[in-house]
């Protein structure tokens, strides 16, 4: 059976919080479910792919990884992150989160608040 595993509610638990004293739950969500939709690729009622969700360095930011079976490198289907971009963490490749954000670096606004997926 195909399963989403979150190994740190206590991180997700931190970025809702985060969004809702900041104004962007709405784009929480929204980041949220583009996660959901990625962590469900391949997966069906008869396979065993499972998707573990982490903690990751950066902050408001969560680390994913996929797997057809059991744990193992060859079974690893891919990887990444699922980053926070706003105040504080830009995205132009600079500390804390040490991403970067293609729109923001090619002349875009830096993100008012975001998560994107990276792999």
């Amino acid at each position: 059976m195909s399963q989403i595993i979150i190994n740190d509610p206590v991180t997700l638990r931190e970025a809702i919080d985060f969004a809702d004293r900041n104004g962007c739950i709405d784009q929480l969500g929204r980041d949220l479910l583009k996660l959901l939709r990625t962590l469900t690729v391949g997966m069906s009622r008869d396979n065993d792919r499972k998707a573990h969700v982490n903690k990751d360095f950066a902050p408001m930011s969560m680390s994913f990884a996929i797997w057809d079976g059991a744990i193992a490198r060859e079974n690893l289907v891919f990887n990444g992150g699922w980053i926070y971009a706003g105040p504080g963490a830009p995205g132009d490749g600079s500390a804390p989160s040490f991403t970067v954000n293609l729109n923001y670096v090619m002349g875009g606004e830096m993100p008012l608040h975001s998560w994107t997926i990276h792999t």
